[in-house]
């Protein structure tokens, strides 16, 4: 489905898909879509599921930008921990993590990312006044 912002062929469009799963279709939102380079995630499941969420517009885990987790405790917290390190690379994408208290029934983690296909995370220098681009504004 595309979606057009501000009208005509000069508006930006939204490309939105559902994903692999059974329930997908019938949900009222998209798991996925792409606005410009940038892809978003609607919250799902583990990593694998992102990346297949992801993969249909060129990009992978390595791609994401940002990322937030929710989980259902914080043991759930401590288990993404070890998995995020072993399938994740530095330098680590942007992350918030949240204990949520409505997560659906049996769910234990739901994650969204922030990815820009074709693009990859470097270390930035962390300037003595702030973040890269803060001096002088």
């Amino acid at each position: 489905m595309n979606l057009a912002l501000f009208g005509g062929s000069r508006g930006v469009t939204i490309d939105t898909l559902h994903g692999p799963w059974a329930w997908a279709p019938k949900a009222r939102y998209a798991q996925a879509a792409r606005a410009g380079g940038l892809i978003f995630t609607g919250g799902i499941g583990p990593f694998g599921d992102q990346g297949k969420l992801i993969a249909p517009f060129g990009a992978g885990l390595a791609n994401t930008a940002s990322r937030n987790v929710y989980v259902s405790d914080m043991d759930v917290y401590r288990e993404f921990e070890a998995v995020r390190q072993e399938i994740l690379t530095a330098p680590h994408p942007a992350s918030t993590v949240v204990k949520a208290g409505l997560l659906p029934d049996g769910m234990r983690i739901e994650i969204n990312a922030v990815a820009r296909a074709e693009a990859s995370r470097v270390e930035a220098d962390m300037l003595a006044d702030g973040p890269p681009g803060s001096q002088g504004e």
